[in-house]
């Protein structure tokens, strides 16, 4: 790797890692001893957490005055917090990485060796399967939804772990939805993006903060944040309905005029109306969806707020030349 002066920027969101959150500062800094060609910085964001971790922070920024950190006055979710890192980045490379001490941090070379290969975005992905049940079935639709519904490139993987250049990070800050969809957000500022399989540690501490109703929000939230695909999914649905109702029924018609003996059947009606209901509670409800999030963006419900700021003296999001 040529030698450079180029400065890299450590988002880190908190929360519920009050067990781990200092091994991981301690890994970056040792890591960071083989990259002397580089300056570094690092980020991290108290996302509302219900520990100690704002204490622990606290205790590491005033040992350490080149470590900023950021106190949401609530829990607004790893995305806000991550957009929240962003707004007092000064790097020229930015680093996104997890509070629990999975992702291999030895592996950043290989991160980086994409970037000077000229990929704005590379994530580094989880090659081995130490997730729970629910979280690889979350993976898989993730993966699923950023092919259907963002245009991800097959084969490129989304991770928490991972680097992109700063003008990709600039173009990142402009969205101002209070409820982001970060892996959306990068696909739509740049196409240059690819991914690096990489074994992830165990999980140390305590259990994920993904809960299945966080994940199932996230879903929610990348299905409509940046696609109306659902929509005529739905309009396609209710057609296909529409006409199988029709064949039904013309069906029935002839089959009684040719043997006006057959009983109506009871069962099969109240299975079609049951059907033709749930189909149509699922598509209000998604279009409810939809309007739901024009509402709360219409009425500028905040991205995430900041109580506090520790060594942080420099505009914030400004651009360098």
């Amino acid at each position: 790797m040529s030698a450079n002066s180029e400065k890299i920027s450590f988002v880190i969101p908190c929360y519920g890692s009050e067990y781990t959150l200092e091994s991981v500062i301690d890994n970056i800094h040792q890591e960071m001893q083989k990259f002397t060609e580089y300056t570094y910085e690092i980020i991290l964001i108290n996302d509302g957490s219900p520990d100690r971790v704002f204490s622990i922070i606290e205790k590491i920024c005033a040992v350490d005055k080149t470590i900023k950190a950021l106190d949401l006055i609530r829990n607004f979710g790893q995305h806000n917090a991550i957009m929240a890192g962003f707004s007092v980045v000064t790097g020229d490379i930015i680093v996104g990485i997890d509070d629990d001490g999975q992702q291999p941090l030895e592996a950043l070379n290989m991160l980086l060796e994409k970037i000077q290969d000229g990929y704005d975005v590379v994530f580094g992905a989880d090659s081995g399967k130490k997730n729970g049940f629910i979280r690889s079935i979350g993976s898989l639709i993730h993966d699923w939804m950023g092919v259907s519904f963002m245009g991800k490139p097959r084969g490129v993987r989304f991770s928490a772990f991972f680097i992109a250049r700063r003008y990709v990070i600039q173009e990142v800050m402009n969205c101002k939805n209070p409820s982001p969809f970060l892996s959306g957000i990068i696909l739509r500022s740049s196409g240059r993006v690819t991914s690096v399989n990489l074994p992830f540690k165990k999980r140390e501490g305590s259990k994920s903060g993904y809960t299945f109703g966080k994940l199932l929000s996230i879903w929610l939230n990348g299905f409509t944040a940046f696609s109306v695909k659902p929509l005529r999914v739905a309009t396609f649905m209710g057609f296909l309905c529409a006409l199988s109702g029709f064949l039904v029924a013309a069906g029935t018609i002839i089959h009684k005029l040719i043997n006006p003996s057959i009983l109506a059947g009871y069962t099969s009606l109240i299975g079609a109306i049951l059907l033709t209901g749930g189909l149509i509670m699922l598509m209000i409800g998604m279009i409810g969806e939809y309007i739901g999030r024009i509402y709360i963006c219409i009425n500028n419900y905040p991205q995430y707020i900041i109580r506090q700021y520790i060594n942080v003296n420099e505009p914030f999001g400004t651009n360098k030349s």
